[in-house]
């Protein structure tokens, strides 16, 4: 009887190409793409001439391959919902910048043919770039009557990049041009409201009641001398008890009042990164940075407010406390 032979065969791929020829036979065998994404939470102002200059980054990064083919197409979301979609990067360029309608998005894709020395078959990469107006969003959402806090759940990236790939080393080389690109677009610059104060808005009203509280009763407690003495009557006592907690719980309130008014300012100012296209952009961010600059003011008056209650419960605790009764 004839021994069994075993047909399985392995390939055993040496050499500092090993994983490049790897990928290569994987993608021959399934077709199938690898996918390397980063996003970028950067507060900047994006406008034609970035866009134009990440095209002349990507078209020098190219030159140092063999490229076969290449196509560019260019879709550009507005406001209202409608979009407009351009070929190529020619097209792109005679770009109607008079619209008045904001731009919510710019997603520019490239599809690259690349022979790569010592791999025998051509490989397809595809680029995406998406660029997303927080400004446009925030518009958006507002008129969806979205809170802001709820908002900031979904606007921590202004740029995504992906890209399918087959030689991992090629992508990465790829993506180190989005990442210089990147660091040479305009940032806006942030607000007096730090994110950290923002998560933490909430907090404000029962703080200021805290604070109050306490003014309230130093006030009342250092004027028991002018308005009780040993001679006081029972009646008198428990006037002074009644409007003693009466006033506590009233400026407490008001000072809650107070805080969520504040909070509610905070909350509203928003580090304004945007796509700046068209005279829609223009009018848009406009907006919003008037909204920002009266949230401030709405804020030092709060804060004006809260010394000025804070400085009549602790001086004039006597004198309110002698008028009533």
């Amino acid at each position: 009887m004839p021994a069994e032979q075993n047909t399985n065969r392995a390939m055993v791929l040496n050499g500092p190409d090993a994983f490049k020829m790897a990928q290569a036979i994987y993608n021959a065998v399934t077709e199938k793409t690898e996918r390397l994404t980063r996003m970028y939470g950067n507060n900047c102002r994006i406008e034609f001439n970035d866009l134009k200059q990440l095209h002349a980054k990507l078209e020098q990064m190219s030159a140092q391959w063999q490229v076969l083919s290449r196509n560019c197409s260019i879709v550009v979301q507005y406001l209202d919902d409608n979009k407009e979609q351009f070929s190529s990067f020619e097209r792109f360029s005679i770009y109607d910048a008079s619209k008045t309608s904001a731009t919510e998005s710019v997603v520019i894709e490239y599809n690259l043919l690349i022979a790569i020395p010592g791999v025998e078959k051509p490989q397809p990469y595809k680029i995406s770039v998406r660029a997303l107006s927080r400004v446009a969003a925030m518009a958006k959402m507002e008129n969806e009557m979205a809170p802001p806090p709820f908002f900031r759940l979904f606007s921590n990236y202004t740029l995504i990049v992906e890209i399918d790939y087959v030689d991992y080393s090629v992508a990465r080389n790829m993506l180190s041009t989005f990442d210089s690109w990147v660091d040479e677009v305009e940032l806006t610059e942030k607000p007096m409201v730090s994110d950290f104060v923002q998560s933490r808005s909430h907090h404000l009203p029962s703080f200021f009641r805290l604070i109050i509280i306490i003014f309230t009763a130093i006030g009342f407690y250092y004027s028991v001398p002018a308005v009780l003495t040993l001679k006081s009557t029972f009646i008198e006592v428990t006037q002074y008890i009644v409007l003693a907690f009466s006033g506590i719980f009233f400026f407490s309130h008001l000072a809650v009042m107070l805080g969520s008014w504040i909070e509610t300012s905070v909350d509203n100012i928003f580090t304004l990164s945007y796509i700046h296209l068209n005279k829609g952009d223009e009018r848009l961010v406009k907006g919003f940075e008037k909204k920002n600059r009266y949230n401030c003011v709405k804020i030092l008056a709060g804060f004006a407010m809260l010394l000025i209650e804070a400085v009549t419960v602790s001086y004039f605790s006597e004198r309110l406390i002698k008028l009533l009764m």
